[in-house]
């Protein structure tokens, strides 16, 4: 199964397909954590949950038409919601969230007058919950 992310979610226009992310892949709980302390002395601690999640998808190996494309969906769908449904076929409604994209490039050259290969690697974070 592929993952597709599909743009703006209340009427989507703009679909992008990616492979399968590596299986290192985070989903974890957005959870803050409010300390208060009372005239008394005495302390208090309160954990805010919400149905949120981080989700942290990692992808090597791509080509750099796919990095690109990538990219450019990011520049247009920052800070809009977003439908994303994972390899598992669960379905999110998502941003992106800090520091949500890492790109990083390796160009390998071929020695016998081939072409310049260029592929790489991209780390996306998001914020969502499962629709």
């Amino acid at each position: 199964m592929t993952m597709i992310i599909e743009a703006p979610f209340s009427a989507p226009v703009t679909t992008l397909i990616l492979p399968n992310p590596k299986l290192e892949n985070t989903e974890g709980w957005d959870l803050s954590v409010d300390f208060k302390l009372s005239i008394d002395g005495t302390r208090s601690t309160y954990v805010k949950s919400s149905n949120r999640k981080t989700l942290i998808f990692t992808w090597e190996n791509l080509g750099r038409g796919k990095l690109v494309e990538i990219e450019e969906f990011y520049k247009l769908y920052t800070g809009d919601s977003i439908k994303l449904t994972d390899f598992r076929g669960d379905q999110w409604n998502a941003i992106f969230g800090e520091n949500p994209i890492d790109i990083s490039i390796d160009t390998r050259s071929s020695n016998s007058g081939g072409g310049r290969k260029e592929s790489g690697s991209i780390t996306l974070q998001l914020l969502g919950a499962q629709l």
